[in-house]
């Protein structure tokens, strides 16, 4: 802890170090060190007020120097596979946002890379329009989510052909969206196929054209 910063709120021994109300109910008084790393874990993902008050001493609860408890329903709740799902969306935005804001006001060059296509990036919902033809319907077809697990391998070959066919909005679409499944990302499975097929230069001309 630096010189001059507030020790982090203490919580006592009746207390929920989560939700710091008096523990009540079905609660947690021995906690095993598995299910501490696990709030430990949870608490650097959340990044919130909880976090800033148990990971200053983490060392000190993961030892037993500090014992803590908890109610099950917020240790529940705050470790939820989908809850922090929703903590690492939100922090990828953030990120995002803040790199945007870093960029703008540098003094430095942007890379040239980094530039094309950017403005149409940053007007565009990845959420409701196909991330390859950048349109919310092609020939009628619906939409298609990106799964969890496949996000990465998807991104990486958008990426690669959207580089080979010099397809900078493409291209720009990937930067500004590091993790499709966390953006709730979609696209046209035709548009996708046809973009990293071995003809990917003349799909590029004519799905761009067919929307400009």
């Amino acid at each position: 802890m630096e010189l001059g910063e507030p020790p982090p709120k203490r919580h006592c021994a009746s207390q929920c170090i989560i939700c710091l109300k008096k523990l009540t109910g079905d609660v947690v008084k021995n906690p095993s060190p598995r299910g501490l790393q696990t709030l430990i874990d949870a608490c650097e993902i959340w990044n919130d007020d909880t976090a800033n008050g148990i990971l200053p001493i983490e060392d000190k609860i993961l030892s037993g120097e500090y014992p803590v408890s908890f109610h099950k329903t917020c240790r529940g709740t705050y470790t939820s596979k989908f809850n922090l799902k929703y903590a690492e969306k939100k922090k990828a935005e953030d990120i995002t946002d803040k790199e945007a804001e870093e960029r703008s006001s540098s003094s430095d060059p942007v890379p040239v890379r980094l530039t094309r296509g950017q403005s149409a990036s940053s007007q565009f919902n990845i959420r409701s329009s196909c991330f390859v033809c950048g349109s919310s319907s092609f020939r009628k077809e619906k939409l298609t989510p990106v799964t969890f697990g496949t996000g990465e391998s998807t991104r990486k070959k958008v990426l690669k052909a959207a580089e080979d066919t010099n397809n900078d909005v493409v291209f720009q679409r990937m930067v500004a969206h590091p993790d499709l499944f966390a953006y709730d990302a979609k696209y046209h499975r035709t548009c996708y196929s046809h973009l990293i097929s071995i003809f990917p230069l003349q799909y590029h001309h004519s799905i761009f054209h067919m929307h400009r």
